[in-house]
């Protein structure tokens, strides 16, 4: 970025402040909707771990019965394929309760720090 002897020109300048102000601007939306999206993550990692569940039960059912298997095997989610698709959905679950967390810890902070806190 810098071809000159590390200083910024203008307009690498007015990049930077440009990425600054966006960055800024998505965290007073994330802070303003922290609530909002603490929830919607909350809700999709519910799912997610719902359909884990079910995936993970249609792997088992077909580990278990070798007639269920060939069936899975002839569809269009094979039974190796239900098992992977539970370990995605765990990892997609788990994935949103850690940034539903995090975010949660980082609003309480910014209220304490505004002087917000109750």
């Amino acid at each position: 970025m810098t071809g000159n002897g590390g200083e910024l020109s203008g307009a690498e300048f007015g990049e930077l402040v440009g990425r600054v102000q966006r960055r800024h601007d998505i965290g007073l939306y994330v802070e303003r909707r922290a609530g909002a999206i603490v929830n919607a993550l909350h809700v999709y990692a519910d799912k997610q771990g719902q359909a884990a569940a079910e995936a993970q039960h249609a792997y088992e059912a077909g580990q278990r019965d070798p007639d269920i298997r060939t069936k899975q095997d002839k569809s269009i989610v094979t039974n190796d394929g239900y098992r992977q698709a539970a370990e995605i959905l765990r990892q997609s679950a788990q994935q949103a309760r850690d940034i539903a967390i995090t975010l949660s810890g980082m609003t309480e902070d910014a209220d304490e720090w505004d002087g917000n806190s109750d």
